[in-house]
């Protein structure tokens, strides 16, 4: 498994404050500290490389920075991405959410595209208005993200049991 170290580095005489990734083997990238972080070093450093994964990174923080490895199989927790695993856990730990869920999916067993629409419909009605603005901007690609039939056919299988 391939782990990428970033550091944080402040200005001296001769350079500007930095963040620089390195994965241990002498690749290395280094970035301006203007608008860079931890992972977006990490990030470049896999772009440098040609390593995929880059979006699916997991960190913790050490004494000197962070370090990053590749989700083993590139998604969370066994889903997609992180948005769909959000999805998931809104629905399936409420209980009358997850109750309702598999009685649509028993209904929908054969008809997967409107269970996910099913399930989809009341997050995107209950989304709060924030109007055009940065955070907005935000909650909107994340909504977009969650793989709804993912979900969808999550719930069929369960709904077999």
């Amino acid at each position: 498994m391939k782990a990428i170290e970033t550091s944080f580095h402040g200005p001296t005489g001769k350079r500007g404050a930095r963040y620089v990734a390195h994965d241990g083997d002498g690749n290395r990238v280094t970035l301006p500290a203007d608008g860079a972080t931890h992972l977006k070093a990490a990030q470049a450093l896999c772009a440098k490389m040609g390593w995929d994964g880059g979006e699916t990174l997991i960190s913790g923080g050490t004494a000197k920075g962070y370090t990053f490895i590749f989700h083993p199989d590139g998604t969370y927790e066994g889903w997609s991405n992180r948005e769909t695993f959000c999805g998931w856990m809104w629905w399936s730990n409420d209980a009358a959410h997850h109750a309702r869920a598999l009685r649509l999916a028993k209904r929908h067993a054969k008809a997967p595209h409107d269970l996910s629409e099913a399930l989809r419909k009341p997050f995107e009605a209950g989304a709060p208005e924030i109007g055009p603005s940065f955070y907005g901007d935000l909650l909107t690609t994340a909504m977009s993200r969650v793989n709804w039939p993912e979900i969808a056919q999550n719930y069929i299988a369960r709904s077999k049991e």
